[in-house]
């Protein structure tokens, strides 16, 4: 951190890019507390990018989660000072011509593990460093990476239990990151790019006919109220689990899984709410053991 905080300080005032995707919130993320301590002024990104092979594209209640969770990000950034800059297109063509328009000293992400995904990242980090930019990954997004589990030249686990018994070897995974309370965000005020856009531009809610009512009725999109949805669940849902879980019509479903899907909540997060939930509610160890799998 200190070396790359010395590199990022002698970029002078050049600002730092920050490229959310699938870690839509301000708590344990490595990589905004990475930009953050660099103590260069932040622009904080989201790309929407057309349909990639190797990718999963976005269904109709997949975009209209995604608006929301844009709309809260951004309301969360603003009460910090700064906004939420939304481009579309090509990530490597568009985060490319901002990096250029700004001079910006560089830019940070949370790391994706796909493999159409890993590609575009190596190829963005590519890149920005031959520009003389700073290009840095995190781990925000998994209990713990994948290479971190077996010994090297070992082959990929093939069975759930093999994989399990190895996190649990693992120890828990890191505390997670407070929630930043000193953001420095460079000005947006006169960025003309092509790509960028309004929420509503980006066409991302249903039109004719409208479907959504039932997801506006049951669901909230953000970090916010994933925090309520966990604590919902910890108290009324997690004691009983191991068994309940297999019947859908109780209320042992935690309802957690879009917020983990677009990152309002870090899988490290939900881990030591469980842990500390066991001990403050006096829970069935199985229970816990059994969400904690799941969550694995």
């Amino acid at each position: 951190m200190e070396d790359w905080a010395a590199q990022a300080a002698g970029t002078g005032i050049r600002p730092l890019i920050v490229w959310f995707r699938d870690d839509l919130r301000l708590a344990d993320h490595p990589a905004l507390e990475h930009a953050r301590r660099s103590g260069l002024p932040l622009i904080c990104v989201y790309v929407l990018q057309p349909a990639q092979e190797g990718m999963r594209g976005l269904g109709g209640a997949a975009s209209w989660w995604l608006h929301g969770a844009l709309q809260a990000l951004d309301q969360d950034l603003r009460a910090c000072g700064g906004e939420l800059l939304l481009l579309a297109g090509s990530a490597p063509d568009v985060l490319g011509q901002l990096a250029s328009q700004v001079d910006a000293a560089g830019l940070v992400w949370n790391r994706r593990y796909g493999q159409a995904e890993r590609a575009v990242d190596a190829g963005i980090k590519q890149q920005l460093r031959a520009e003389g930019r700073l290009a840095s990954s995190h781990a925000g997004s998994v209990l713990h990476e994948p290479w971190t589990l077996r010994p090297d030249g070992a082959p990929p686990y093939q069975v759930f239990s093999a994989y399990w018994r190895a996190c649990l070897r693992a120890g828990e995974p890191a505390l997670p990151l407070p929630a930043p309370a000193d953001l420095r965000f460079a000005s947006l005020q006169g960025l003309s790019l092509a790509s960028r856009r309004r929420l509503a531009e980006l066409d991302l809610l249903p039109q004719t006919p409208d479907w959504a009512g039932g997801l506006r009725a049951h669901w909230v999109p953000g970090e916010a109220a994933a925090w309520r949805q966990l604590q919902h669940f910890v108290e009324e849902g997690l004691r009983g689990y191991a068994e309940g879980r297999d019947f859908p019509g109780q209320a042992h479903c935690s309802r957690l899984s879009p917020y983990l899907r677009y990152g309002h909540l870090s899988p490290r997060q939900i881990w030591h709410a469980m842990s500390a939930a066991a001990l403050q509610h006096r829970l069935p160890g199985q229970d816990v053991d059994k969400f904690l799998a799941e969550l694995g």
